[in-house]
């Protein structure tokens, strides 16, 4: 580093302080609570602030930390996932900053039914490292895995450079990690339980659950005074239509029988049910996810899709009542916006939209024309109000065949604006499909969807809909 940086000049300054932290934030203590419906395991976390890494009490912290809740030896994963069986996942530490306050966080996820159960017995391992020495044997364990693990934070050169950085920048000894070795060895029994008890604040805990509250143990209320916390994600602002006229009205209905007749006319008009297969790519941060999917659908009545990909078997389906999903973990019924979502997507069908736009109830509207791609189209919404659907198709101004189709959807959780642009039509069982299927969120790039097969009125086997037993 003196090699490379020694020539530039100093220039006197001082570091600039890190920010105080926030008084109030050592006074929210308190249960906090997340109720969310579409779930059937709750995430729980208990904390409060941590110190910092020149507190002469940070190496004793981080043995009781790791005594308490990392790997398989400590008495969170012994205690209250093997003994007690409550936990997926149970784990706690104790964080340490430069110049700032760390955390203090213990917590994991479990089963609804043992929610209250789960967060009390995290609570009570938390008060007994402030009660009682711990053993000769886990202290020797974690002196241990911390000398030996330590070794693995300085394996390589840029590790080296980036902690020797941390050290001058932050006002630390050169010989800091001799001195942690150092620490960490002359840590006792009593010193674990002396810092527990002096930092350790079980009474002033933050505590969040986050989970469906109907299936739980007991009520959260059991832990004490609950504050809701609402995660609900608002929908983004979108510009009011313009009021639909007469003359709107009508060309959109001129428009759309045109494209209810180039799609299929008689054979669109008698179709019960069809069955969609496709390949379906998805563009993530880690890479393309392909994935193979087959949608059955009962136009407005029933839905049933079956995701296959690298994490195995996804199916959720729609009976006309109840909402559900199949995981390899098992089958649960889907509540909040989970089934709305999936409600939505059977009323936004193309081939019900098209085929019933001049239902009772329905409202349709021509919004003049524009271009896709350099294409001429004419463009027309849909609306369902009673299955909350708005769709804006582009009609193509030639063929009347959809081009593009428009909507607000929720996409992992998130309110999105979604694009579907359709291309190289076949017609399968007397209907006209897509080949395949551009996919945007937001403007961006998301996808493409590709037919392989397509079946109007297929013979569906009895209960394919049901929630499965």
């Amino acid at each position: 580093i003196e090699k490379v940086l020694g020539g530039w000049a100093r220039e006197g300054r001082p570091k600039p302080l890190a920010p105080p932290v926030d008084p109030a934030a050592r006074q929210r203590a308190g249960i906090y609570f997340i109720n969310k419906e579409d779930v059937n395991q709750s995430s729980v976390l208990l904390g409060h602030l941590g110190g910092q890494r020149n507190d002469p009490d940070y190496y004793s912290l981080t043995i009781m930390g790791r005594i308490l809740g990392d790997g398989f030896s400590s008495r969170l994963f012994s205690n209250v996932r093997s003994q007690q069986g409550l936990a997926y996942r149970v784990d706690a530490a104790w964080s340490a900053g430069w110049d700032w306050p760390g955390l203090f966080m213990a917590g994991g996820a479990t089963k609804s039914q043992t929610t209250i159960n789960f967060t009390q017995a995290i609570k009570q391992e938390i008060v007994r490292m402030t009660e009682a020495e711990p053993s000769d044997q886990e202290l020797a364990v974690t002196k241990d895995a911390i000398l030996k693990g330590f070794a693995f934070e300085f394996d390589s050169t840029a590790k080296i450079v980036r902690r020797l950085l941390a050290y001058e920048y932050f006002g630390y000894p050169r010989d800091y990690l001799q001195r942690f070795r150092e620490n960490i060895e002359k840590v006792t029994k009593a010193d674990v339980l002396r810092v527990a008890k002096k930092h350790l604040r079980p009474g002033g805990l933050a505590i969040l659950v986050l989970g469906k509250g109907k299936d739980f143990d007991q009520p959260v209320s059991t832990l004490g005074a609950v504050t809701p916390v609402d995660i609900t994600i608002p929908p983004p602002k979108t510009e009011k239509p313009a009021p639909s006229t007469p003359a709107a009205v009508d060309q959109a209905r001129k428009f759309l029988t045109a494209t209810r007749e180039a799609m299929g006319g008689a054979g669109l008009r008698a179709l019960t049910n069809h069955l969609a297969i496709t390949e379906l790519s998805i563009n993530t941060p880690q890479g393309d996810l392909a994935l193979k999917m087959e949608v059955t659908t009962v136009p407005g009545t029933r839905l049933l899709i079956k995701l296959t990909g690298p994490f195995g078997e996804l199916t959720q389906g729609f009976d006309g009542k109840t909402a559900w999903r199949r995981t390899p973990n098992g089958v649960e019924e889907i509540s909040g916006s989970g089934r709305e979502e999936l409600l939505n997507s059977l009323y936004r069908d193309t081939v019900l939209l098209v085929r019933d736009f001049d239902a009772p109830g329905v409202s349709i509207q021509a919004l003049g024309a524009a271009q896709v791609d350099g294409k001429p189209v004419e463009n027309m919404v849909i609306s369902d109000p009673a299955h909350d659907v708005r769709v804006t198709f582009a009609l193509d101004s030639v063929t009347h065949l959809p081009v593009k189709k428009s909507y607000r959807a929720l996409f992992m959780g998130s309110p999105s604006e979604m694009e579907e642009t359709f291309a190289e039509y076949r017609e399968v069982d007397g209907i006209k499909v897509p080949s395949r299927t551009r996919l945007a969120r937001n403007g961006q790039n998301l996808g493409e969807i590709k037919l392989t097969e397509f079946k109007a009125n297929v013979s569906l086997e009895e209960g394919i809909f049901k929630k499965p037993q």
